[in-house]
């Protein structure tokens, strides 16, 4: 049986990203390969000291933890608490961390997806098959996430992706971004990939855990990241939509003191949540996956990720679900989606995926 390692982020405390690694490989495990995560020493060169010390999941973490106590109170720090847990459970459960990178000899290694091409932390070799050791390497729905080809000039770091790049037999993709650098500093055009959350799709998962949510009372679900969704006009948008549709705001998978309630879900029981929503609000990418492939009616605001979750919802004709304020929140909720389309094409780009991972694995 041929040996597949995956090289992806694995650590963080993100749901996105362990849907997305175990979406992989639970598709490779079904046509029949023995497949497993990679670990691997991320680099943090582009982070300041104390943030990179967060990371590093050691002592040097201890006065990060100590200020995180201080400054975001019991309530936020007993719920990352508990979310550590729930998402090391998961990762046990499910793709216990074989070997290392730098020892793995097996016949491929896949990178990817996420966001494993972006240098905003720092430069990590294992993302570009630096000291590589398997038979063979490839890209799946790679993403180069906020960085630009200006970063990249900026950075001096062109012949150090070229290098990378030259290093993969295949190249996939999944943002146009991603395909633009890609073919700037290699003259090689990547095959573009839909997320492995949306070629996995979770119907079976989906239709489980939907049973399983911990409310019958229909809700508003906001999916954002601790830090963002806490400005006063984030929080008044929020609100005054939720009073006009006489529903509580449930923030679930991250820590929001001003919602109705917080609640703590694996990944796999987040999906429940997004299936039983009346309405989403959310500002992350998988946020807007997760919207796509439970069909849930739901609205996006863009930041810093601009560059993917506008891409993902042009793919879909579906540009009309970023929202900036009160008015357009509000609108947005109210139209609906035309699913039949998106499912549509939601099958087609699962259908590419699958001819780019056949043809991958029927070199080896």
């Amino acid at each position: 049986m041929f040996n597949i390692g995956i090289v992806t982020h694995y650590g963080v405390h993100n749901h996105g990203a362990q849907l997305q690694l175990f979406a992989l490989l639970t598709i490779l495990r079904n046509k029949g390969y023995d497949c497993h995560a990679l670990g691997f020493d991320k680099n943090y060169r582009y982070m300041d000291k104390s943030a990179a010390n967060k990371y590093s999941i050691s002592i040097k973490s201890i006065p990060y933890y100590l200020q995180y106590l201080l400054s975001k109170g019991f309530g936020k720090t007993l719920f990352n608490v508990k979310k550590k847990r729930i998402f090391d459970k998961f990762r046990n459960e499910n793709y216990i961390i074989g070997d290392r990178y730098e020892a793995f000899d097996g016949d491929l290694i896949v990178v990817g997806s996420d966001e494993v091409f972006s240098f905003e932390t720092g430069v990590t070799g294992a993302f570009w098959g630096v000291n590589n050791k398997a038979k063979k390497l490839v890209s799946y729905a790679a993403s180069f996430g906020p960085t630009t080809s200006q970063e990249i000039h900026d950075k001096q770091l062109e012949n150090f992706v070229l290098d990378g790049l030259k290093r993969f037999s295949s190249i996939s993709v999944r943002d146009e971004n991603s395909v633009d650098i890609v073919k700037k500093f290699s003259n090689i055009t990547p095959i573009k990939n839909c997320d492995p959350v949306i070629f996995y799709g979770y119907q079976k998962e989906i239709s489980e855990f939907a049973e399983l949510v911990e409310t019958s009372e229909p809700y508003i679900l906001l999916y954002s990241y601790d830090n963002n969704m806490n400005d006063d006009q984030d929080i008044e948008i929020v609100k005054k939509i939720a009073d006009e549709k006489n529903l509580p705001v449930y923030s679930v998978g991250f820590y929001h003191s001003w919602c109705d309630k917080n609640f703590n879900a694996s990944p796999l029981e987040l999906l429940g949540w997004f299936k039983n929503a009346e309405f989403i609000i959310t500002d992350t990418f998988h946020g807007t996956v997760l919207s796509l492939i439970t069909n849930s009616v739901f609205a996006t605001k863009v930041r810093g990720n601009g560059n993917k979750i506008c891409n993902l919802l042009k793919e879909y004709d579906l540009d009309n679900r970023i929202f900036s304020n009160y008015q357009s929140c509000a609108k947005i909720l109210d139209t609906e989606i035309d699913y039949d389309f998106v499912c549509k094409r939601m099958t087609d780009y699962r259908q590419e995926a699958d001819f780019y991972l056949n043809r991958v694995l029927e070199s080896i």
